[in-house]
């Protein structure tokens, strides 16, 4: 139980708004090409045998003196390694780290996490260009380990809600879709004040430290936030039965090429952003600061976009109301209606990204359709998550599609390889085309496959004691 009385009408208001301070430091990672840009500037990763120039370009001087090779290509591999060490430890540890979640309680867990963030931000202090620049990688993994548990431990916060609990999910996978920003602050610090970046992160050591242990002592539960009833039917669950109703499911499975994908093609955009907008100008220094710039501003968008998926779920609830008397099942043909529009509008914004087209509104409508989509798919993703598993499985549920996703992650490194295309032109065109093919593929597979599964679960479905137990896991 939380210190605050969960009883005051002002506690769950104020556990709902405290989560604005808290989840920037959450959203470090996914904020990371304002973060490149800022490193490349300040000559990290420089390669061997390159120098310096004023223009933000690395070059490497000819044994005549005279001609130039560019090296920003080695140096953007390198901070592709930094990144992705970032997302697939965010993914691969998913699991362990869902497993203290649901097996400790909340507060354990957060304590842990905390202790996390703080050597990360130690570590970002304490790293130099040339020098002890490879500490990124210990930073990139740490908050990789932590930030993304950390972030699905406050969507508990849903519960205290009631029936408006769904708006609350969108809310926070809005908000940490929004905060994604958080890393302009940074960039603009050093750009127009000229603020080492190593003096930002000893700024967020204090800060996160203060933040994050008033919210886990004050505003968040020690176990878990849940209804009595629930927490008796669901307390036993063990991870021999997890997996065996996971792993062991075919709607577990059906899922997971959804979620590859979109979350494929949302992180391939984010972590490649600095060079596919030096691809589309031509490597103009000014034009990728300024969608940088315009990109970060408008991830705040991501509170707009947030409710859309709480809100068609709850008109298409309306629409079958009559149709389809079973709530669960009802759910699960508009969550089914839900992830086949999201797969589509990824396949179209995939599209769209292998357009080298230089001008502002067509930019600027890439950038907008990426918030959209990429908080609804996150929102889409926890709505699946909670409809299917009881809650104290929610992290090593989570965990679990996270681990095996995360196994894809290093395809990103090659995917930017052959994008930039080293010994010829530039093949960003393909590698977006691939990637809106797959995004297609995986919608009309989860579509079909899933509607499929709602029908023989709708058949197979009766009182026993296993559907006791796991309260809202189906009989397979």
């Amino acid at each position: 139980m939380a210190i605050l009385s969960r009883e005051n009408p002002a506690f769950k208001w104020l556990s709902l708004l405290t989560v604005v301070f808290e989840l920037p430091f959450c959203a470090i990672t996914m904020g990371w090409a304002p973060l490149q840009y800022i490193l490349r500037n300040e000559q990290y990763f420089v390669p061997e045998g390159c120098e310096r120039n004023v223009n933000g370009t690395v070059s490497m001087i000819g044994s005549n003196h005279t001609k130039f090779k560019v090296c920003n290509d080695d140096q953007e591999q390198t901070f592709m390694m930094v990144y992705l060490i970032g997302d697939f430890m965010n993914y691969f540890c998913g699991f362990f780290v869902g497993m203290i979640l649901d097996n400790f309680g909340t507060r354990i867990f957060r304590l842990i996490a905390q202790l996390g963030f703080s050597f990360a931000f130690l570590l970002g202090y304490l790293a130099r260009p040339q020098k002890t620049e490879d500490f990124y990688y210990a930073f990139m993994t740490l908050l990789g380990t932590v930030s993304v548990p950390l972030f699905i431990s406050n969507i508990q916060i849903s519960k205290l809600f009631g029936k408006n609990g769904g708006y609350v999910v969108a809310f926070i996978n809005g908000l940490y879709d929004a905060v994604d920003g958080f890393t302009y602050i940074p960039k603009v610090l050093s750009s127009k004040f000229g603020f080492d970046i190593h003096n930002f992160w000893l700024a967020c050591l204090v800060a996160s430290s203060v933040i994050m242990l008033i919210r886990t002592v004050i505003f968040m539960p020690k176990t878990f936030f849940v209804d009595p009833s629930e927490d008796k039917k669901a307390k036993n669950i063990t991870n021999k039965e997890l997996f065996k109703t996971t792993l062991g499911a075919w709607k577990f499975w059906i899922f997971v090429p959804w979620w590859f994908f979109m979350d494929l093609r949302a992180k391939f955009f984010l972590q490649s952003l600095v060079p596919w907008l030096d691809w589309i100008g031509d490597r103009d220094k000014e034009f990728t600061s300024r969608f940088l710039d315009i990109f970060s501003f408008m991830q705040i968008g991501a509170f707009a976009a947030a409710p859309l998926g709480s809100y068609v779920m709850n008109l298409g609830l309306k629409y079958y109301k009559d149709q389809i008397p079973d709530d669960k099942t009802r759910r699960r043909v508009v969550l089914k209606l839900e992830l086949l529009g999201l797969g589509l509008m990824f396949a179209g914004w995939s599209f769209l990204t292998s357009i080298k087209l230089k001008n502002f509104w067509f930019i600027l409508a890439v950038q907008i359709i990426c918030v959209v989509v990429r908080t609804n798919m996150y929102t889409l993703w926890n709505f699946w998550v909670l409809l299917e598993y009881p809650h104290n499985a929610f992290g090593r549920v989570a965990g679990l599609l996270s681990f095996i996703v995360s196994f894809g992650t290093f395809s990103q490194k090659w995917f930017l390889q052959i994008a930039q295309n080293e010994n010829g032109d530039p093949r960003w065109s393909l590698v977006e085309n691939f990637l809106s093919i797959a995004c297609l593929a995986a919608a009309l597979q989860m579509y079909f496959n899933y509607g499929q599964y709602i029908k023989t679960a709708a058949v197979t479905s009766t009182p026993d004691k296993k559907g006791e137990k796991f309260d809202l896991i189906d009989k397979l």
